[in-house]
C-alpha cells in the first residue's frame, strides 16, 4: 500500500478527464531489474524528468539542465512527487491548462543496479543513492545526493556522473535531442495531432475503463483514421522487442539509429529500389528478403514499378526510401538491412557505382583480406581508377567508386571480371574466383566481380547488419586497411563491429561522412577498360 499512498500528490495535481497521462492504476509487475527513465519535458521551462523505479513507484527529480556524462557537471535535481510505474513510457502532449502542460518524450530509458546498498527506496530515504545506469544514452556510475545546509531547499538534490569508462567531458545533452523509444523530437510531438494520445506499448484494453480512457480510445481511433488518410508520421509498435538478444538492442534502438544517421544515409538510398531484409523476431529468428512493397504501406511511401524477370509477378513494386519517415517505417517493420540497387530510378539500366566484393573464406585472416584489398587498390590506380573502401558490416570489404553516367551493366561487369581475373593471376595463392563455395581454397579471398547486374544490390554505408554487436557498414580510409594488413586478428568480425549502432551517430556528428570526398567525383573508365583488355590479351597471347 506504500506505493498507492505515495501517488496521492500525483493524482491530486491532475485531471485525468483532460490529460492523457496514465492515472496510475496499481498493476503488479513481475520481479525484474529496476528500471529508469528520463523524460524531456517542455512545459513552462524546458527540463528533464529523471525517474528511478523504487518502492513500487517511479521516484522522480526535475533536472533543469539534464543529466550529463561529464563528471565535472553537478546538476541540480529537484525531488518531485512520485509517479506511477506506467508513466515509464509516457510520451505525448499534456494539454494547456493542466499541470505540467507541454510536450514530453522518452529521452532515455533502461535499467539500473545499485552500486551501494540493497534497497533503492531506503537509499533515497537516507538522502543518497549510487547506481549504475544501463541506458541507450546514459551508462555507468551516477550519484544522487540530497543537498544539506540552512540555505538548501528540502527537495534540492545533486545529480552527477562518477568517473568511469563511460565518462565524457564533451557531453552535451542537446546533441541527443531525439526520443530513445520513438525517435521523435519535442517539435515532432508538438506538431503531431496524434501525439495527444498516450503512446505506450501496452494495449489500451488492459487499463481500467473510465471517461478519460474512453476519450483516449477515441483519440487513438482518430489517429488510426489519420494514418489511413496518409498523414506524415509512422505508427511505431513493439519498440521494446529485442532484435539483438546477445546485446539487448531493441526495435526502438534500430529506429532511433536510422533516424540519427538519416542525413548521411539517405543520399546513398535516394532514388534506388530497395530489397528489404526483415527480421520480425530478431536476428536469431526467421528472416526473409522482400522486394515487393509490403501490404498496408502508407500512401506516402514511394514505390517504383519494375518489370520482373522471375517469379509469378509481371512487375515488382519496390520501396524507394527518400525521407526520414519512410526510413522509420521500414525500421518499424524489422527491416534491419536495406539492400539498394546500384542504379537509380530514371536510369535503371545504367549503374552509377562499380563494386568489387572482397569475401574472405574460412580460415582467411584479417591481414590476408587487407593485403588482397590493398593490391586491388594498387591495380585499379594503375588503370586510372581512384577507388574507395568500406566494411561490409559483415565478414568482408567493399571496394567501390562512382561512375559517370552512360555505362551499361554489361561493360561495367566486363571490367570487374577482367580486374578480378588479373588479381587471381598475380595472387593465385590468396585469391579465388571459384563460384562453388565448396571448391574455394581455405584461407583465400573470393572476389565477387559478378555483383554488377540489373537488380543486383549492395549494402550502402551506415546500413545496419544482422550480426552480434549490431555492426554498421562503415567507410574506411585506406590507411585503416593498411593497419589491418599488419593485424594478427583471425578474421574481420571484431574489427567490423568497431562501428555499430551505439557509436556511429556520434562519429558522424563529429566528423561527417568519411566518403564525402572519396566519392565526390564520378569517374569515367574507358581508358581503364582498354588497359585491362590489353593486359588480358597480352597474357592470353
Amino acid at each position: 500500500m506504500r506505493a498507492k499512498g505515495s501517488l496521492r500528490e500525483y493524482k491530486r495535481k491532475r485531471d485525468f478527464t483532460q490529460t492523457s497521462e496514465p492515472a496510475g492504476a496499481l498493476a503488479g509487475r513481475a520481479p525484474a531489474r529496476p528500471r529508469f527513465v528520463v523524460q524531456k519535458h517542455r512545459a513552462s521551462h524546458l527540463h528533464y524528468d529523471f525517474r528511478l523505479e523504487a518502492g513500487g513507484v517511479l521516484k522522480s527529480w526535475a533536472v533543469p539542465k539534464g543529466p550529463s556524462l561529464n563528471p565535472a557537471d553537478k546538476r541540480l535535481a529537484m525531488h518531485v512527487e512520485d509517479h506511477p510505474l506506467d508513466y515509464y513510457d509516457f510520451e505525448g502532449v499534456i494539454p494547456e491548462g493542466n499541470y505540467g502542460a507541454g510536450q514530453v518524450i522518452v529521452w532515455d530509458y533502461g535499467w539500473y543496479e545499485l552500486a551501494e546498498g540493497s534497497d533503492p527506496a531506503r537509499e533515497i530515504a537516507h538522502g543518497k543513492i549510487k547506481f549504475i545506469l544501463h541506458g541507450r544514452k546514459l551508462r555507468g556510475l551516477f550519484t544522487l545526493v540530497k543537498m544539506r545546509g540552512k540555505n538548501s531547499e528540502n527537495n534540492a538534490w545533486l545529480l552527477f556522473k562518477d568517473k568511469d569508462e563511460y565518462s565524457d567531458p564533451r557531453w552535451d545533452a542537446e546533441e541527443h535531442a531525439r526520443s530513445a523509444k520513438s525517435g521523435k523530437t519535442l517539435d515532432d510531438v508538438a506538431g503531431n495531432p496524434r501525439s495527444r494520445t498516450w503512446i505506450s506499448n501496452r494495449a489500451a484494453a488492459k487499463r481500467a475503463p473510465s471517461r478519460a480512457g474512453s476519450a483516449r480510445r477515441g483519440r487513438a481511433a482518430s489517429a488510426r483514421t489519420g494514418a489511413a488518410r496518409g498523414d506524415g508520421v509512422p505508427q511505431f509498435t513493439n519498440l521494446d522487442k529485442v532484435l539483438w538478444p546477445q546485446d539487448g538492442y531493441t526495435k526502438g534502438d534500430l529506429i532511433k539509429y536510422y533516424l540519427d544517421v538519416a542525413r548521411w544515409l539517405l543520399p546513398y538510398l535516394q532514388d534506388r529500389p530497395l530489397t528489404l531484409q526483415r527480421f520480425p523476431n530478431g536476428i536469431e529468428g526467421q528472416s526473409f528478403f522482400e522486394k515487393q512493397a509490403p501490404r498496408g504501406a502508407p500512401e506516402w511511401v514511394r514505390t517504383e514499378s519494375v518489370p520482373s524477370e522471375y517469379g509469378k509477378r509481371s512487375r515488382i513494386d519496390y520501396v524507394v526510401c527518400d525521407d526520414e519517415r519512410t526510413l522509420a517505417w521500414l525500421s518499424n517493420l524489422g527491416a534491419i538491412t536495406l539492400h539498394a540497387w546500384i542504379s537509380r530510378v530514371g536510369s535503371l539500366d545504367s549503374p552509377d557505382f562499380c563494386l568489387l566484393d572482397m569475401d574472405p573464406q574460412a580460415g582467411c585472416t584479417l591481414a590476408t583480406l587487407a593485403a588482397v584489398t590493398l593490391r586491388l587498390r594498387d591495380e585499379l590506380e594503375a588503370l586510372g581508377i581512384s577507388p574507395a573502401v568500406k566494411t561490409s558490416g559483415g565478414k568482408g570489404l567493399h571496394v567501390m567508386w562512382r561512375l559517370a553516367p552512360g555505362y551499361d551493366y554489361e561493360e561495367v561487369r566486363r571490367f570487374t571480371e577482367l580486374t578480378a581475373q588479373h588479381l587471381a593471376n598475380v595472387m593465385s595463392d590468396r585469391v579465388t574466383l571459384e563460384r562453388s563455395i565448396k571448391k574455394r581454397k581455405r584461407g583465400s579471398v573470393y572476389i565477387d566481380w559478378a555483383q554488377i547486374g540489373k537488380g543486383k544490390t549492395i549494402v550502402m554505408p551506415f546500413t545496419v547488419r544482422p550480426r552480434a554487436k549490431a555492426p554498421v557498414s562503415w567507410p574506411l580510409a585506406w590507411s585503416e586497411v593498411e593497419r589491418m594488413a599488419r593485424s594478427k586478428a583471425p578474421d574481420i568480425f571484431k574489427e567490423a563491429a568497431r562501428w555499430n549502432i551505439a557509436n556511429v551517430p556520434a562519429l558522424l556528428k563529429k566528423s561527417g561522412d568519411p566518403w564525402k570526398k572519396a566519392l565526390s567525383k564520378a569517374q569515367r573508365f574507358e581508358p581503364a577498360l582498354k588497359k585491362a583488355q590489353a593486359r588480358w590479351a597480352a597474357r592470353t597471347g
